[in-house]
């Protein structure tokens, strides 16, 4: 019994040696699975363990008391005495500006949430202070810098001094996400935080209260016992908060009227006394304006009299002038009528003279032009007569005619001169015409202008005449003007006297006058301002609300719910994703030890032959598969308890400032996975086993019989077998006659497949919706929340401004409610908006589906919500929600389901809200688009300037929460990396192991071909025909299994807030087949290695 044993061992560790490449294969499928499921699983309570003992390291509160008129001393002592409560700490804080950042100002701890200093120390001066990190970085300040704060204006003495010395670099536990907290100073949220000693602040009360629960802190922060009794406390402390905020209020108003009141009776006292003072000086004053006003009437007198008088002389001086005026205006008229006559005279005189030089010249020009022809005349006249005296002896006598007819040429030619000569006298005779005309025209001129000169010599005799008379009359008047001045001098230098006696007086009374009316405005004003004080003193009290205290849990603070929810998304990968490993892993698994088992037939026939029980027998290779995967799943525990939870913390770390990670003992889960990794690789063995066993030694010990041949169905479709080689022929028959390998194989390479396309889907599942949730459905850039109780000129101020601003391209001023919706399933929180024009509100925000392009169209009977909620509320179209708004409740049916991705919404119309509430919806909200170009920058001028304003409540920022988000789902993308890492590697491991599987099954087989002369490469080319197909199918498989898995891996990994991207990229099908595709060419490029080291002698040796 014994040397069976220890033959066996041995031959257990021989073929473990000889088969190290399949028991590597099971042993690195196992490590892979175990790792997975460890690292998964264990990651999300390390983060919380971790968190848990951060928290309760800096002793971090339970929870907090938040008092809308502030808490006192008598408070916190209230609160300490309250059942369960362990210890409480008040806490003051403000917000300032450190240059250009936002931070929240608080007093130093002492007992709860205390500091982890990272670098230098606490402060120990009231000049000294610590902060984080990231306003050192942001405002480039080291330890010893000094930090300069601002205040508001309302807040500018609530802070001893605004400069301090930076001492320490400090982690806060209240703190450990980037989100700080809204603030109503510049871009509307706090960027750091700043920790000072309490006596710096100035005013008594506290902020806020923290306290503990007792025996809270040894329980876990996200273990529901701890959810439970937090829960239980903070609502057992309901009685006192009402009690506490109920005492405050009286007593605060009571107080502050008490006050008021004092000082109101004060104010009358005091208007009463001066009121008795100004009444004396105004009799005073009035009885001196009596005396003024008598003088002043004696002046008035003295005045009209001397200006009557005056009048009077100066009327008769002004005559006597306008004689003069109008004498000598009648002289300088004459002078100028003389004158113009002179002139026309001495005009006329020059033109008589021209007139006759142009005469005398025309005749002199006239006697020259007469003179030739007078002498041409005197000679043809002499020649007429010698003419006639040549005929006179022949007159009567026969002779004369011929006479006649011989001189008839002589007679022509005198005809001839005498017609020229009185032609020439005919065109002088209308020149010597025109020459008497104007001989006889210039002697009348001549006459006239005699005349004219007697008439200027009369003219200028009675001109010197009236000149003198005027000389005359202006020496009369001169005269008469001195004596009228003299009189005037005298007369007002008696009055000037008296006026002057009149000023000093009036001067007097002015200023008492002006003492008065100061005296009077500096009181009124005195009073007014008291009574405004006063006033607005009581009306700021008149509109204090009733104090209210809350009561939260730390599950209210963003960074410590953050971290639980993103480190439980994570936990949900583990929910499947470790199951599809484990199934393929298990499949190759058992079709490693089936072919193992298979390939040892003849000795287990042999064994059992010679007596050795199945047990024994199945030792062997139970123990195979058990050392491997033990080995395996130990291996794979060591890493991926600490690796994979390593790599999320760290990558969670870029969001939340937890310290370095812990490791929590998960016993259970440590060997539950070892175990699960042991009992499937086990299994798989102990299962081929048995079903090996149960044959007969004699059937064992033979080869098992190869399976009969039978037509696949591609021997059916004969046009396609006929052009198929022999070799292709063989190939489709291996391929559809051993459907056990090739489901195997199929199924394993299809899981991986599908593995990674879920990887690459969820990455683009999760990054996608950013793009669609920020690019396409919201459209606007910022979110400006209004003061409920700002007024039309309030409202009109901020649109003024954003109409002036250049960044701030469009707006819409909207009404947005928080509330909650239910039907199904559970309730949950959403914005409803009421739209009143839809085409307008789509510029902001776009309603359509996912699915379709069909537009979303708002009813006027119901409402519009989007598509993650109706799947948490379980309704769709036609179906009814409840809407909860702060406790009126109305039902209203779903007309539609909109396209979104972050948060819940509820879209309706105005007219659907008026008939569903009551009351017209609240404006309250203004959506803002900037212009290209405008970026942080621009956004942060614009937020300072909006928040500056009376009528705005807060800022957001959609860049900055996309970003915020974006940092979220980054530290889930490190999962996903570390799912898509995994499904390669099982792929690659899977895919070698199943081509190791199928060559060292086929080695009789494929060293038969090379005995019948077939080539290295033909044999090769034989193997990867198979593995092609095979790996060819298992992508197929492995996209339309991927594609489901998908589907159901995004709907595990939602969170409620969330709505990740349904489908996956086509990118993610590729890749996922590329990649299965370069697995499979390296896998089959080691197995032609593999081929060509077959021993054909060896490999042919018969069994039998």
């Amino acid at each position: 019994m014994v040397t069976r044993k220890n033959h066996l061992n041995t031959d257990a560790i021989r073929e473990i040696r000889g088969t190290m490449n399949r028991y590597l294969s099971i042993l690195v499928l196992a490590a892979l699975a175990v790792a997975f499921l460890s690292g998964l699983r264990t990651a999300a309570p390390d983060m919380q363990y971790t968190a848990d003992n951060y928290y309760d390291r800096t002793h971090l509160m339970d929870g907090y008391v938040l008092s809308t008129l502030g808490l006192t001393d008598g408070d916190l002592d209230a609160l300490a005495a309250s059942g369960g409560v362990g210890e409480v700490e008040g806490c003051r804080d403000l917000d300032a500006i450190a240059t250009d950042r936002i931070v929240n100002v608080r007093s130093l701890p002492e007992k709860l949430n205390l500091l982890e200093v990272k670098e230098g120390r606490l402060p120990q001066a009231a000049d000294e202070c610590v902060t984080e990190s990231l306003l050192m970085v942001k405002l480039g300040l080291q330890v010893g810098d000094r930090l300069e704060l601002a205040l508001e204006e309302d807040n500018v003495d609530d802070l001893a001094r605004t400069s301090y010395t930076i001492v320490g670099v400090v982690n806060s536990p209240l703190y450990v996400s980037l989100d700080r907290g809204a603030s109503s100073l510049g871009s509307g949220s706090v960027d750091a935080f700043v920790y000072v000693p309490g006596e710096n602040f100035t005013f008594e009360h506290y902020t806020c209260a923290y306290f503990t629960g007792e025996g809270l802190a040894v329980l876990d922060t996200y273990g529901d016992e701890y959810e439970d009794k937090i829960d239980a406390l903070v609502d057992s402390l309901d009685p006192l908060a009402q009690e506490r905020s109920q005492l405050r209020y009286d007593e605060l108003i009571g107080d502050a009227q008490e006050e008021l009141d004092d000082a109101r009776k004060e104010l009358e006292d005091a208007k009463a006394e001066a009121e008795q003072e100004l009444a004396d000086a105004w009799r005073e004053l009035q009885d001196g304006r009596k005396e003024l006003d008598d003088g002043w009437a004696d002046y008035r007198d003295g005045e009209d009299t001397l200006a009557r008088e005056t009048a009077d002389a100066q009327r008769e001086l002004d005559d006597a002038l306008a004689d003069l005026r109008r004498g000598e205006a009648d002289l300088a008229d004459g002078r100028a009528e003389y004158e113009d006559g002179l002139a026309q005279y001495q005009y006329g005189l020059a033109q008589y003279k021209s007139g006759l030089a142009q005469y005398r010249d025309g005749l002199a020009q006239y006697e020259e032009a007469a003179a030739p022809l007078d002498r041409q005349k005197a000679q043809l006249d002499e020649s007429w007569e010698q003419y006639h005296a040549a005929l006179k002896p022949y007159e009567g006598t026969p002779q004369y005619g011929m006479i006649v007819s011989q001189m008839a040429p002589q007679k022509a030619q005198l005809d001839a001169a005498q017609a020229q000569i009185d032609a020439a006298y005919e065109q002088l005779a209308p020149v010597k015409a025109e020459l008497d005309g104007v001989k006889k025209e210039l002697d009348s001129a001549l006459e006239e202008l005699d005349n004219a000169k007697k008439e200027l010599d009369d003219a200028l005799a009675e001109m010197n005449q009236a000149e003198a008379d005027i000389k005359d009359g202006w020496d009369e008047y001169n005269k008469g003007v001195r004596e009228l001045r003299d009189a005037r001098i005298e007369g007002r230098q008696e009055l000037d006297d008296a006026l002057e006696e009149l000023n000093d007086g009036e001067k007097e009374y002015v200023d008492g006058l002006q003492e008065y009316e100061d005296g009077k405005k500096e009181a009124d004003e005195e009073i007014a301002d008291a009574q405004k004080k006063l006033d607005d003193a009581q009306e700021e009290l008149d509109d204090v609300e009733e104090c209210e205290w809350y009561v939260l849990s730390r599950f209210t603070n963003a960074g410590i719910v953050g971290y639980s929810q993103d480190s439980d998304r994570v936990s949900n990968l583990a929910n499947l994703f470790p199951v599809i490993f484990f199934l393929v892993a298990a499949l190759a698994c058992l079709t490693t030890m089936t072919r193992m088992v298979e390939e040892q037939r003849t000795q287990i026939g042999a064994l059992k032959a010679m007596g050795f029980s199945r047990l024994s027998i199945s030792k062997k290779y139970i123990g195979y598969a058990f050392s491997a995967s033990l080995a395996g799943g130990i291996l794979g525990l060591a890493l991926g308890c600490t690796l994979i939870p390593l790599v999320i913390a760290n990558a969670f770390n870029i969001m939340y400032a937890i310290p370095p990670l812990e490791f929590k003992p998960q016993v259970e889960l440590y060997v539950g996975a070892v175990l699960a990794a042991v009992a499937c690789t086990t299994g798989a063995a102990l299962w081929a086993c048995l079903s090996t066993l149960i044959a007969t030694p004699a059937n064992l010990m033979r080869p098992r019989a190869p399976k009969a041949g039978k037509r696949v169905f591609l021997e059916y479709v004969r046009p396609v077998w006929k052009r198929l080689t022999f070799t292709w022929k063989v190939t489709m028959r291996n391929l559809f006659r051993y459907q056990r390998r090739f489901w195997m194989t199929v199924i394993g390479i299809g899981g991986c497949t599908a593995l990674i396309v879920t990887g690459f889907g969820l990455h683009e599942s999760i990054f996608s919706i950013l793009n669609q949730q920020f690019d396409h459905v919201f459209l606007y850039d910022a979110t400006l929340g209004l003061d409920k109780h700002a007024g039309a000129d309030k409202l009109a101020e901020v649109e003024r401004y954003l109409d002036a601003s250049p960044w701030v391209e469009d707006y819409l001023l909207t009404s947005t409610t928080a509330l909650e919706a239910s039907a199904a399933g559970p309730a949950q929180n959403v914005y409803l908006f009421a739209v009143d024009n839809q085409e307008r509100f789509e510029q902001f925000i776009q309603l359509g589906h996912r699915t379709d392009d069909a537009p979303v169209v708002l009813p006027d009977d119901g409402v519009v919500i989007t598509e993650k909620l109706s799947e948490l509320l379980e309704v769709s179209v036609g179906d009814t929600v409840t809407l909860d708004n702060d406790g009126k409740r109305v039902q209203a049916r779903v007309d539609d389901i909109a396209e979104n991705y972050v948060s819940h919404y509820v879209y309706l119309s105005d007219g659907c809200y008026r008939a569903l509430f009551g009351e017209d919806p609240e404006l309250n909200e203004m959506l803002l688009r900037y212009a290209d170009g405008a970026g942080e920058a621009e956004s942060d001028t614009v937020s300072a300037d909006l928040m500056a304003l009376d009528g705005v409540d807060s800022y957001s920022y959609i860049a900055t929460l996309r970003d915020n988000f974006t940092d979220s789902m980054e530290a889930i993308d490190y999962a996903v990396v570390i799912i898509i890492t995994a499904a390669a590697a099982l792929a690659f491991v899977v895919l070698y192991n199943l081509t190791n599987i199928n060559i060292t099954e086929r080695i009789r087989e494929l060293a038969t071909l090379k005995v019948l002369g077939f080539f290295d490469r033909e044999v090769t080319a034989y193997v990867y025909r198979e593995n092609i197909f095979l790996t060819l199918f298992g992508i197929v498989l492995g996209l339309v299994m991927g594609r489901f898995l998908h589907a159901w891996m995004v709907l595990t990994v939602e969170v409620e807030m969330v709505m990740f991207g349904r489908v996956a990229p086509p990118y993610a099908y590729w890749l996922a087949a590329g990649l299965t595709v370069v697995f499979s060419v390296a896998v089959n490029i080691a197995a032609h290695f593999k081929l060509k080291k077959v021993d054909m002698v060896e490999s042919l040796k018969t069994v039998e």
